[in-house]
């Protein structure tokens, strides 16, 4: 029936969504709190547990995205020029994550590391124009 209004939801569910809210801000502070200490302490560093977090997003992908691979980074390690290009693609800030993700991946970018930074392209993009008024 075109027009017709859901009814509005119960009081309670406003009051469940508030608190649902608060438990969220409060499990957030903890995580960051949690995550101060430890890196702070030098129990693990920021790339170890960036390393950590996309493992567990990967395989819940995965889980929930079932595929097959043909491969995986510690199989491609041993050719230089997939290397390259993956540092290149994923940009340089990559590599410290890569590296904390795969053992084969420390071991064969370690050699290459003048060879990606002076592939690595600097630039600078600047993007801008003008704006005038008239007096039309």
């Amino acid at each position: 029936m075109e027009g017709a209004r859901e009814p509005p939801p119960p009081p309670d569910a406003f009051k469940a969504l508030g608190e649902l809210r608060g438990d969220l801000d409060l499990l957030r502070e903890e995580h960051d709190a949690l995550k101060s200490c430890l890196t702070r302490l030098g129990l693990v560093s920021m790339e170890a547990f960036f390393a950590q977090l996309h493992r567990q997003r990967f395989e819940a992908s995965c889980r929930h995205y079932p595929c097959a691979f043909a491969s995986n980074l510690d199989a491609i390690c041993h050719n230089d020029q997939l290397i390259v290009n993956l540092v290149l693609m994923t940009g340089l800030r990559a590599a410290p994550v890569l590296e904390a993700c795969c053992c084969g991946f420390a071991r064969a970018i370690s050699p290459r590391a003048v060879q990606l930074i002076s592939c690595s392209p600097s630039m600078l993009v600047i993007c801008g124009g003008s704006h005038t008024l008239s007096n039309s």
